[in-house]
């Protein structure tokens, strides 16, 4: 018996050894914005967002600005020249004019603009979509668990869709802090194509006075530190081998013209919403659906939940976007 014990201990440390191994440790330092084009080894162009460092290594976060899809790459991957362009002429030169004709610099520039305080951004699909909708679900600062039964929904639905439920998850770094064991599920059903997660940046803390009015509070707030409250969230998503997407959603939903252009600054383009459903707006065709996932607005989960069984085609946030398309 006690040789049993043994040898299943042995087992498990090698097992446990093993997975170490596979998901290496990130020690993320330098997490800073940028705006750098590049070209990748095929001539495709890329924009990186975010430099840093990763264990004496540099990364990029980088967007394709055709589908606005994510991804870290080491930083000598992407080229300052097109490796396939004609010498001859232009030697691999990168082009403004070629490049704020993407679908992503486009959408950048034209969500930046500011105007309104409350619910700016992207707030329905741009382009004609057929009978279907986008679930944005946000995840502040909750002493609450989080909506299981709803979760667990998205689920059950993401067995039947391959690749999982799109779901775009508004996520702030004090929720990621203070739930790590509903953080980690998240992250369980999205490795088994469960959940198609967008993560969209939702601030580190946001911060919330119930005695402010609006234009001086959440992010409006006059001690705020953009730089820790953009950067902060997105550095523990890839610290949990995520990748963040150029999606915000202010919290609050609240913006004014000078966060606007600070965020366009970031990369980041800022999805509002017209189907908060706690607040009794329905959904229409390409609305951009609102529920909180954190316990805190559970009326808007009651209400999501019938939804789910109607006949709608789910789609993910890119979507949304004219010449939008998912990976």
């Amino acid at each position: 018996m006690k040789l049993m014990k043994k040898n299943i201990l042995i087992v498990l440390f090698i097992v446990i050894s093993f997975h170490c191994q596979s998901m290496p440790q990130l020690v993320i330092t330098n997490y800073q914005q940028i705006f750098i084009p590049g070209f990748t080894i095929k001539g495709e162009l890329r924009i990186a967002i975010r430099q840093f460092d990763n264990n004496g290594h540099l990364y990029y976060l980088i967007v394709n600005p055709y589908n606005f899809v994510t991804s870290i790459v080491k930083v000598g991957s992407l080229y300052s020249r097109n490796p396939v362009s004609d010498t001859s002429s232009h030697p691999g030169y990168f082009q403004w004019e070629v490049i704020k004709e993407t679908p992503y610099v486009k959408a950048l520039w034209s969500f930046t603009k500011y105007h309104q305080l409350e619910n700016d951004g992207l707030t329905h699909a741009e382009h004609s979509v057929q009978h279907s909708l986008f679930l944005t679900v946000d995840m502040c600062p909750s002493i609450k668990p989080f909506e299981s039964k709803f979760f667990q929904a998205l689920v059950k639905k993401g067995k039947l869709i391959q690749g999982g439920f799109p779901v775009a998850i508004s996520i702030s770094g004090l929720w990621i802090l203070g739930h790590e064991q509903e953080f980690q599920w998240l992250l369980k059903m999205q490795s088994q194509h469960l959940l198609n997660i967008t993560w969209v940046n939702h601030s580190f803390s946001h911060l919330y006075f119930a005695d402010l009015p609006n234009k001086n509070n959440f992010l409006l707030f006059s001690q705020t530190n953009l730089d820790s409250e953009i950067l902060t969230s997105e550095r523990l998503l890839i610290e949990a081998h995520q990748t963040p997407s150029v999606f915000i959603r202010f919290p609050g939903l609240v913006a004014n013209k000078n966060l606007m252009r600070k965020v366009r600054h970031y990369g980041l383009i800022p999805l509002g919403a017209d189907a908060w459903l706690a607040k009794n707006e329905d959904p229409i065709n390409g609305s951009l659906i609102l529920v909180h996932g954190n316990g805190n607005e559970h009326e808007g989960i009651e209400k999501v939940m019938p939804i789910l069984q109607e006949d709608w085609h789910w789609l993910p946030i890119d979507r949304a976007f004219l010449n939008g398309k998912s990976n």
